[in-house]
């Protein structure tokens, strides 16, 4: 399988991505953004190919137009999707500064674990959410 265009990379194991997900799925009434796990080999293949190691990220990304959005980029072009409370205020939220909004995720991505408690295993989608995933 490919990775497809709208794309979140997420850490399986976390909870907190694990509710990021959940509250995609949510409002994302298009259906027009998929998931793959960090864990999953078709993650660590992709991230291979664009010099990452999937395994090392400590941030959510975002494929969109060929573009591989990392930390507080991909979390607000994420928002930008989700119904126009979401991408209004991802439209307020774009004028802060990169490096100070990813100053604030990572202090949360270094801390998810230990603030949220994380998995034994990666997330299996119900049924209902399978064809949202690729693996």
């Amino acid at each position: 399988m490919e990775i497809q265009e709208n794309t979140v990379f997420f850490d399986g194991i976390c909870n907190l991505c694990n509710g990021a997900v959940d509250f995609i799925i949510k409002r994302d009434k298009q259906k027009a953004i998929k998931f793959c796990s960090l864990q999953s080999k078709l993650a660590v293949d992709f991230f291979k190919v664009k010099g990452e190691n999937a395994s090392a990220l400590e941030s959510i990304c975002f494929w969109q137009d060929n573009k591989l959005l990392k930390k507080s980029r991909a979390v607000l072009s994420i928002a930008s999707h989700l119904g126009w409370t979401w991408k209004f205020l991802s439209i307020i939220a774009k004028p802060i500064p990169t490096f100070l909004a990813d100053k604030i995720y990572d202090m949360v991505a270094k801390n998810r674990y230990r603030w949220f408690g994380k998995r034994d295993e990666c997330r299996i989608p119900t049924e209902e959410e399978r064809s949202r995933f690729i693996y």
